[in-house]
């Protein structure tokens, strides 16, 4: 397994624009099976002599080609054993800890010493790299990696191109993504428009992680660190990027109605600080969120980001101006619980946020009473108020 790990370590080195890795079903070996014609004239005989096994012919474990690459699964578990055999040695060796502390191994000359660093860095960097690539949850070949970004031995660039790699088999795991935002807070040299290009690609990197695996939390979640990464420069043009942000989170959900993440996405960029239409935004978003309802009626995800609009809304005192859509919504048919836990859960926010809030809470009230005729509960509560 040490030559497959050299083999990857290799190919990460000469391609550095590999965009993608993945464990491919391949058996260990082809052996050359028998033709030989039966006597009693049924099919030929398939079966592998003894003698052919010795000619068989083992498959790559490793298949490089068009910036992919491609790991055998009969290699997988023995070569992810190999690395964490060699990353653990390399880790507690003796003469690394001499080395970083400025001192000379005993026994060994100046040379030496540089060469056994050498060997240590470079056993760290491949082993880290294979541990990585198949388990994405491993923080601690995540941090030695910063430790070699630290030291001058990995490459901003490079690791950012290595985390895209391992997004593509992991797009859940929050390590790379935590990793990919040290690296760009890390890197120094990327100041000004150089910085503001990979924030940038940043973006990219979320969408295409976000269409490779929907739903997926850590993606969005890293989108609104970048933006906000975005707003610190002072660089860049807020308004238009959140619009520009808005138009296309609003496509991405309509292809993907039950995405809850990018919807929350949507709702931070209809309320952020700096977008310059936030009355309208808001208003297009529940518009939107009530003829997704009718199409699609109890969604949940649709429904949780109508009622954090309605909310923001009212703590704006906006409550009348989005009173036709959000009657719209409260009016909708086949809606299950949905309409009335909104009415709930809109009723406790005004409580806690908006002084005086008995009258708004009486109307949500008599919503809920609609959405539900048969629960005395809300019939009272639409009686009497809050």
């Amino acid at each position: 397994m040490a030559a497959v790990m050299e083999t990857i370590e290799a190919a990460f080195v000469a391609d550095p624009l590999i965009d993608e890795f993945g464990v491919v079903f391949m058996p260990e070996a082809v052996p050359s099976a028998s033709t030989k014609p039966r006597s009693d004239g049924g099919a030929p005989d398939t079966t592998v002599p003894a003698a052919s096994k010795a000619t068989a012919v083992a498959h790559p474990a490793v298949v490089h080609d068009g910036h992919k690459l491609g790991l055998a699964q009969y290699a997988a578990l023995p070569l992810y054993r190999h690395a964490h055999s060699v990353f653990l040695h390399a880790r507690t060796n003796q003469g690394r800890r001499n080395v970083e502390a400025g001192q000379e191994c005993d026994g060994h000359s100046t040379s030496d010493s540089e060469v056994a660093s050498a060997a240590i860095v470079h056993a760290l960097g491949a082993s880290s790299r294979v541990l990585c690539l198949l388990n994405a949850y491993f923080h601690t070949g995540w941090n030695e990696r910063r430790r070699l970004v630290r030291a001058g031995t990995l490459t901003t660039a490079s690791e950012l191109s290595f985390a895209s790699v391992a997004l593509t088999v992991h797009p859940k795991s929050d390590a790379v993504w935590r990793y990919r935002r040290w690296l760009l807070r890390a890197d120094g040299e990327a100041t000004g428009p150089g910085r503001i290009g990979l924030l940038e690609h940043e973006l990219a990197v979320c969408t295409a992680a976000a269409n490779r695996y929907p739903k997926l939390y850590c993606a969005w979640g890293h989108r609104q660190w970048v933006l906000a990464e975005l707003a610190s420069t002072g660089e860049v043009a807020l308004p238009g990027l959140i619009a520009g942000e808005l138009a296309a989170v609003t496509a991405w959900t309509a292809r993907n109605v039950q995405d809850y993440s990018a919807l929350h996405y949507s709702t931070h960029c209809a309320t952020h600080p700096d977008n310059s239409e936030p009355l309208a935004a808001i208003i297009a978003a529940l518009e939107t969120a009530a003829s997704r309802a009718e199409t699609y009626p109890g969604s949940d995800a649709i429904w949780c980001q109508a009622r954090v609009l309605l909310a923001e809304a009212a703590n704006r005192g906006w409550a009348k101006n989005v009173a036709a859509v959000r009657t719209r919504l409260f009016s909708l048919e086949h809606q299950g619980h949905h309409p009335t836990t909104a009415a709930l859960w809109l009723g406790i926010k005004l409580a806690e946020r908006v002084p005086g809030a008995d009258e708004r809470q009486r109307a949500l009230a008599e919503d809920a009473s609609r959405a539900c005729p048969g629960n005395p509960l809300f019939q009272a509560l639409a009686a009497k108020g809050t």
